[in-house]
């Protein structure tokens, strides 16, 4: 065998045809040649080729193939295998090729087939391909569920890591408040003589009562907001005064820390379709974040002004929460939003919480139609901004939608009220 130097071609010499092909016959593993041009008749194959391929006889594998390469190839893969043994065959100084294809079987089964080949021209019968071949169906499937199971226990690790990260967090977030809860509950059962300490004991239960609260409704949103039970509701909504509100809320909080709360809303004198309890939760979820990291002496501004408008009556309602806290660093801003996530823990940070507020609401936001961005600066603040397409609406056409059949006469009728606590 040589490399003739003038055309690429490889020469079989010092060996006859007859003489190769009865080596063939105990080559280990799938052996056959066929014509490197017109139909790539097959012109010779051994026992295992046939074994292979499942046939009885080469009369069998002729009826399955019709004798040619293509017929070997299944058809989905015919394509891809001659393009890449040509570009071998172009790229390589010995001629030699290697591809991976599939077969079907004369029983219909389809298995997968390591091909390693060479282009040679062989005197008196032209340019050929030589190849061995293996059935690695097996090896394959063995490979595919190995990565299979090292993907399934990566992602259980990963999601045991988030898991035992929110387990530790959680226990922790419940654990402060709890202690307070029975601390103070222990402290005014023992001075009941004296009101104002019980008063003041009592507004710290209350104070705990809420935090945990707190975390609890958070577990549940999310709960919630990830199953197929979530509906927005419809209903003609006073945007102004539903920011008002939910800056109330906070009101005793900003007090104490004494911040400077700022106001900044614009917003036109109409009511608009929305769902107020969420629009509420979204905006309380950004303030409590800010009166929560922004130190003594802070400034937070919460503002609100119309955007872009569409020919369907849609307004782009651009509401944003400003602070001047702690801010955030730009590897924690690339999970921001990812559940359970926060940049410290509640000891190292002195702030209690799940890490679900954010990614509630980027849900809601995105369920409402909207999108929702961060700003941030370690040391700097952040700026929250979120962005709803809201339509105006007067309220008496959302009332309407919701006016249901009239109930009817209910005198004599006896009531029952139960509740588990006596």
């Amino acid at each position: 065998m040589q490399n003739n130097g003038t055309d690429g071609k490889t020469e079989l010499t010092g060996i006859d045809f007859n003489t190769l092909l009865k080596l063939g016959d105990n080559v280990p593993g799938g052996f056959f040649i066929y014509r490197a041009d017109g139909d790539e008749h097959i012109l010779y194959k051994n026992r295992a080729v046939l074994d292979i391929f499942g046939c009885r006889d080469d009369a069998e594998f002729t009826r399955l193939t019709g004798d040619t390469f293509r017929g070997v190839v299944y058809p989905d893969d015919y394509e891809e295998v001659e393009s890449s043994i040509k570009k071998q065959i172009q790229g390589s100084a010995d001629n030699l090729d290697s591809v991976q294809y599939r077969i079907k079987r004369a029983d219909g089964e389809v298995r997968w087939i390591d091909d390693y080949g060479r282009f040679a021209s062989v005197p008196g019968t032209g340019d050929v391909f030589y190849v061995f071949i293996w059935d690695v169906t097996e090896r394959l499937l063995a490979e595919a569920e190995k990565n299979r199971v090292e993907l399934e226990l990566e992602k259980e690790k990963k999601v045991n890591e988030i898991k035992s990260g929110f387990l530790f967090n959680l226990s922790h977030d419940i654990r402060t408040p709890m202690n307070a809860i029975v601390g103070f509950s222990d402290l005014a059962c023992r001075h009941m003589d004296d009101p104002a300490l019980v008063a003041e004991y009592l507004a710290q239960v209350k104070k705990s009562g809420s935090m945990m609260l707190a975390i609890i409704d958070d577990m549940l949103e999310m709960n919630m907001l990830d199953s197929s039970k979530f509906r927005l509701k419809k209903e003609s909504t006073d945007i102004t005064e539903q920011i008002n509100e939910v800056c109330d809320i906070f009101g005793v909080e900003i007090k104490e820390k004494r911040l400077t709360l700022i106001r900044d809303i614009d917003l036109p004198e109409v009511n608009v379709e929305t769902d107020a309890l969420r629009f509420r939760r979204i905006l309380g979820n950004l303030l409590s974040n800010a009166v929560r990291f922004t130190p003594e002496g802070g400034t937070i501004t919460v503002s609100a002004h119309v955007g872009a408008h569409s020919d369907s009556g849609y307004s782009r309602y651009v509401f944003s929460v400003a602070d001047t806290g702690v801010g955030m660093s730009e590897k924690f801003m690339e999970k921001l939003f990812v559940a359970f996530e926060r940049e410290a823990t509640s000891t190292e940070s002195g702030n209690s919480g799940t890490g679900l507020g954010l990614s509630i609401v980027r849900a809601i936001v995105r369920i409402m139609g909207g999108s929702v961005r961060a700003e941030s600066k370690k040391g700097e603040g952040s700026k929250f901004t979120f962005e709803l397409p809201l339509k105006a609406v007067a309220a008496e056409e959302v009332k309407e939608q919701c006016v249901s059949e009239p109930v009817a006469a209910v005198e004599g009728a006896r009531i029952l009220l139960v509740e588990d606590i006596e």
